[in-house]
């Protein structure tokens, strides 16, 4: 996927920082999607159900906030509602987002989108192709607004489970960080 930044539009730049109220909300969804019992993790399904788990505790803490929707993939433009399309044409669906609905395209609402594997993905070529993704919708131009990223590596526990974060279409780190230690200020 040859992702060509410069073809897309000009959008808003927007302040980056994670907030340490949202980074909160997703360690408690993450923390609560382990504690379940029995785990979703001891049986052989697909991401789908386990993003939805995790959607669901992190819509009861953001409550009337923002939407946390799965398996999104449209975008409203002047056109009404269309499929989310990147540069070279290639529609895509983002596993989870965080956003306000809104049918006004020059307000862009979004805010956090995730995707999310289980450890046992061996898939070189799909994890690269989720890093791609999460590099346009948080990226500094183009049409996509989102102001942090996540590709979250699930554990088979929790202190297994990597995260790497994308602001400004970049990652904020080099590799996948712990859980642990990309928590370790909110303790």
């Amino acid at each position: 996927m040859g992702v060509n930044i410069k073809q897309m539009t000009k959008k808003v730049q927007k302040n980056m920082t994670l907030d340490h109220d949202t980074k909160q909300k997703i360690k408690s969804a993450l923390e609560s999607f382990y504690a379940e019992r029995p785990s979703l993790l001891d049986f052989e399904l697909k991401e789908e159900c386990m993003n939805f788990r995790i959607a669901h505790h992190l819509q009861n803490l953001f409550g009337n906030d923002y939407y946390v929707d799965c398996e999104y993939n449209r975008e409203y433009n002047l056109s009404g509602y269309t499929a989310k399309k990147i540069a070279d044409g290639d529609e895509f669906i983002v596993d989870m987002i965080v956003h306000k609905r809104n049918r006004d395209v020059r307000v862009h609402d979004d805010y956090l989108c995730f995707e999310i594997k289980k450890w046992k993905e061996k898939d070189k070529n799909r994890l690269k192709r989720d890093r791609e993704v999460l590099e346009v919708l948080t990226g500094s131009t183009g049409k996509f607004s989102y102001h942090h990223g996540f590709h979250i590596i699930l554990g088979n526990k929790l202190k297994d489970t990597k995260i790497m974060m994308f602001e400004r279409g970049k990652k904020t780190t080099e590799d996948y960080v712990l859980f642990t230690d990309f928590f370790k200020d909110e303790e």
